[in-house]
């Protein structure tokens, strides 16, 4: 008789773990754009029934949906909580000069520019924080810094009535008769007050004979970015002087937006301007594998995680490929089952 009650004691104890077993739940899910209450952080397993608490990011205001969580038969319910990037209040005007905006939103960047003749005093990059833009609105001063009008032997520049010019003031150059130019005919007065690439005026016999009516100078200018459909270029041109800059924007979806310089060489800083396709790799899950399989996701793009035989999911089974290229609360992949009553039952069974 005692070797029959202590069986039923087994029975009883194997169903009780393995319903505590499967009814716990892990450590809740995360979320990019959320944070667990503090409270919470320092808990790995959860009963059946109980709730944790969400809040936003600093950065980001919630928008809708509940604050909660709730561990029902070993799975965490989905969050429906909305976190929504904070926005910035419209920028001052500069005067003399312009922002030049990526948006208004939480983690935006504003690059200030002056107009032709102008430098700026402050700071030039403002990022749109927590608490509004940061920083101050910068000034645009008149530039001390000139070029004076420049000489080139056996030859004049067009407009020629000036003495004095300001950087990204660009002139022709044209020479003498007899004469044949080499370099580029349109120069720009650079940041430092001198002209960069100024050409030369040859006579036409210094030439090999027939040589001077053949030979190509290249022009030294940077040639409009190639942005495709994926973005557009602010007062685009066929091309540009050293020291002349341009705005590219790039459309949803891509990356590259920005302020690129023309430097000498025909070369554009701080690198050739284009527009990339935003893409996250193939996510990552130890225990699990994705549905369907590739290898780049882009934008939007959604996947589901299906766990290995003997792992539970905890998190959502669909996940999205984020616009900064990573994938939006990767779900994982635990072990079923834990200990969390053994230590209960254990006397129970002696």
């Amino acid at each position: 008789m005692a070797l029959v009650w202590r069986n039923i004691r087994i029975l009883v104890f194997a169903h009780f773990v393995v319903s505590c077993l499967s009814a716990r739940c892990g450590e809740p899910t995360e979320y990019p754009d959320k944070q667990l209450h503090k409270r919470y952080l320092n808990k790995l397993m959860f009963n059946h029934g109980e709730q944790v608490r969400y809040t936003c990011l600093p950065g980001y205001t919630p928008s809708e949906g509940s604050l909660t969580s709730r561990c029902q038969e070993g799975h965490w319910t989905a969050l429906d909580l909305k976190c929504q990037k904070k926005k910035c209040n419209a920028l001052g005007d500069i005067e003399n000069g312009q922002y030049i905006q990526q948006g208004r939103l939480f983690g935006d960047k504003a690059i200030a520019m002056c107009n032709k003749g102008y430098v700026l005093r402050g700071e030039g990059v403002r990022m749109c924080m927590q608490n509004g833009w940061n920083g101050t609105d910068p000034i645009c001063e008149v530039s001390k810094i000139m070029c004076l009008a420049p000489a080139v032997a056996n030859g004049w520049i067009k407009p020629g009535e000036m003495t004095q010019y300001t950087p990204q003031d660009t002139v022709t150059i044209v020479c003498r008769e007899g004469f044949v130019l080499t370099g580029s005919p349109q120069v720009t007065c650079g940041p430092d007050g001198q002209w960069q690439g100024l050409p030369e005026c040859r006579l036409k016999g210094q030439f090999p004979k027939g040589l001077h009516s053949r030979l190509a100078i290249p022009k030294k200018t940077c040639p409009t970015p190639d942005l495709g459909k994926n973005g557009t270029v602010k007062e685009q041109k066929s091309d540009y002087m050293p020291g002349q800059f341009i705005s590219v924007t790039c459309n949803e979806g891509f990356v590259g937006s920005g302020v690129f310089t023309c430097r000498a060489r025909s070369k554009w800083h701080p690198k050739e301007p284009m527009c990339q396709l935003i893409t996250c790799p193939a996510p990552a899950v130890a225990n699990g594998r994705i549905k369907p399989g590739s290898r780049v996701y882009k934008t939007s793009d959604t996947v589901d995680v299906i766990c290995n035989e003997g792992f539970d999911l905890n998190g959502s089974p669909v996940v999205t490929c984020g616009p900064d290229g990573q994938w939006q609360a990767l779900p994982k992949c635990r072990l079923k089952g834990n200990l969390c009553c053994f230590h209960t039952w254990f006397e129970y069974l002696v």
